[in-house]
């Protein structure tokens, strides 16, 4: 007799994919940014999301709210 299955309550979305995959990556790569333009966090926010956009920083840059100015001279 099959046993049966208790539905999960949590839901995976993709800000709980994003958290997750930041948390991994902070555990692994010691990647600091403790500036006045951005934190650590935030630039691990935009290489993540640049990856699975499959595009570049600088573009994640421009769309993301409140994500760093890229120029072609680098992040600012």
């Amino acid at each position: 007799m099959p046993k049966t299955v208790t539905p999960q309550t949590d839901k995976l979305t993709d800000r709980r994919t994003l958290e997750f995959t930041i948390a991994v990556l902070e555990q692994y790569f010691d990647l600091s940014a403790e500036g006045y333009i951005c934190q650590t966090r935030e630039l691990y926010n935009v290489l993540v999301t640049a990856a699975a956009r499959q595009t570049y920083v600088e573009t994640v840059c421009n769309d993301l709210t409140g994500a760093p100015v890229a120029t072609p001279f680098g992040v600012i």
